[in-house]
């Protein structure tokens, strides 16, 4: 192996301390743990994806290097991300020989009362290139470093905000919750049509709504953080039907959208299963499967799986859910079915996305298992995953041959509409992840890039929107700005749909 003096290797330490008050680690942990944040730090970087679903450590950078200062060279290389406790491993390599080693560490110094970022760099490389890459790295390191603590005291002081929201912030809250109830008690609006008359009135709605949405984004103490979970037992309530007691749980506790084709004109009852009966036809569930309910909520579409006369019953049901409390809500009502039932129950609280630095070593999704899934449902919820296309590319992998996935999901038209208040709308009230916001057709494409075969998306929003926006008016002021919200948003280009495909 040729080695000195044709290959040399040298070590480079890049560091910054800032006072704790202005930052923490674990503020800074959030962005080693998140392998394309760090990279985009780089002013080299202008693309970072990953590599292989079946590898979710590793992934490809492109740089864009400027040789003797004159010509501009893309450049790619694969990086493999490792998350520590303390920070993040990385390994480059970068082809014709060359290798980086990175080791990126926070550490409190109690003593001084500060925070320590620390980069150490080790480089292998022919001789003859090593002056031009220390002299590289050297400058995009030290600039990706100031980013860094830009970026995390900037997130760190965002919160403080909410400390300056003074009345005049409640009074135009106030303000704009009387207006849309006032609109709506005078003129009679209805969601489920818009003449071309009342395009004034629409829009009169959507600022109200924004104005609405922008403060309470500024108001809510919650509003960003990641491991803020939107759900909780509101949609108990929903499942109400006339003359229970208030007092009693109520007999289903689904929580999506519904599906009112059938049952609009008939005045549907949110309770209805039909949404989810869709799902799984679009599954091709089979009896005596193996299936992965994510994102079940409470539970009612595994007790659904578990009982209905004209569901095939799965051999094995495997569930995941996000809140502990939904979790355990669901073992609670699930547990009944246990002696009435030949199927193999296993529940997980956790993210429907599998990370790598979680301690979860039975999450269903985990790559080291050797668990496979005839069939996988996600009802209402991948448009909040962090990542979909994460999600669906870890899925792919966990299917047997023949296996099919079914997500009931939003997505966005084709056609997008770009009048001022679509656009306004769609960028103010954000209820998905930016990278989730794809339309029908990058939605087929993607399914297909990732390997999935028959893949379909069926498009059924007009029996899903106007029929839930419905039910929802006559519920209160909180439910009829949901609704409202909902609206817009529909109006904006979103899309609800089916998507389904198979692994062969």
């Amino acid at each position: 192996m040729v080695g000195w003096p044709f290959f040399l290797s040298y070590n480079k330490t890049h560091s910054k301390t800032l006072p704790a008050s202005d930052i923490s680690i674990d503020d800074v942990l959030r962005v080693f743990h998140d392998p394309p944040a760090l990279a985009g730090l780089n002013p080299l970087v202008t693309k970072c994806e990953a590599l292989d679903p079946s590898k979710p450590s590793f992934y490809t950078i492109h740089d864009d290097l400027r040789i003797f200062g004159l010509f501009k060279v893309d450049t790619v290389y694969t990086v493999n991300f490792s998350p520590t406790n303390d920070g993040t491993d990385t390994e480059v390599n970068a082809g014709l020989g060359t290798t980086l080693s990175e080791q990126w560490r926070v550490k409190e110094k109690e003593e001084s009362q500060e925070v320590e970022i620390s980069e150490k760099v080790t480089v292998r490389c022919i001789f003859l290139f090593l002056p031009f890459i220390l002299a590289t790295i050297t400058g995009a390191h030290s600039r990706l470093l100031e980013a860094l603590t830009e970026k995390v005291i900037a997130e760190a002081k965002a919160p403080e905000l909410h400390r300056y929201i003074n009345m005049f912030s409640y009074i135009a809250i106030l303000v704009g919750l009387a207006s849309l109830w006032y609109l709506e008690a005078q003129s009679s609006f209805i969601y489920t049509r818009i003449s071309p008359s009342s395009n004034v009135r629409f829009a009169v709605v959507c600022i109200l709504v924004m104005t609405v949405s922008l403060l309470w984004r500024l108001y809510d103490p919650h509003h960003g953080k990641k491991d803020n979970d939107p759900y909780g037992l509101f949609h108990l309530s929903l499942n109400k039907r006339p003359g229970e007691d208030e007092n009693d749980s109520p007999k289903t506790e689904w929580l999506n959208m519904g599906y009112w084709k059938v049952n609009c004109r008939n005045k549907a009852r949110f309770s209805s299963a039909t949404l989810a009966l869709k799902l799984i036809q679009a599954a091709n569930c089979k009896e005596g499967g193996s299936l992965l309910d994510v994102g079940h909520g409470t539970g009612e579409s595994l007790i659904l799986l578990l009982t209905h006369p004209f569901v095939p019953r799965p051999g094995h049901l495997t569930g995941i859910t996000s809140l502990p409390l939904h979790h355990e809500r669901s073992l609670e009502r699930v547990k009944r079915f246990d002696p009435a039932t030949d199927t193999n129950i296993s529940l997980h609280a956790g993210d429907a996305v599998y990370k790598q630095e979680s301690s979860a070593t039975d999450h269903p999704l985990n790559p080291s298992s050797s668990a496979r899934f005839d069939s996988i449902l996600a009802l209402d919820c991948a448009y909040h995953f962090r990542t979909r296309e994460t999600f669906l590319c870890q899925a792919f992998r966990k299917l047997s041959p023949a296996g099919r996935i079914a997500l009931a999901d939003v997505c966005f038209a084709n056609e997008l509409p770009m009048n001022w208040q679509a656009r306004v709308i769609r960028r103010v009230l954000r209820l998905m992840p930016r990278e989730n916001v794809i339309s029908i057709n990058e939605y087929v494409g993607r399914l297909e890039q990732i390997g999935y075969e028959d893949v379909k998306v069926e498009d059924i929003s007009e029996d899903v929107f106007p029929g839930f926006v419905s039910f929802l008016k006559p519920r209160g002021l909180g439910w009829w700005i949901f609704g409202s919200v909902l609206y817009c948003y529909y109006k904006a280009g979103a899309r609800f749909v089916i998507a389904s495909g198979s692994r062969t």
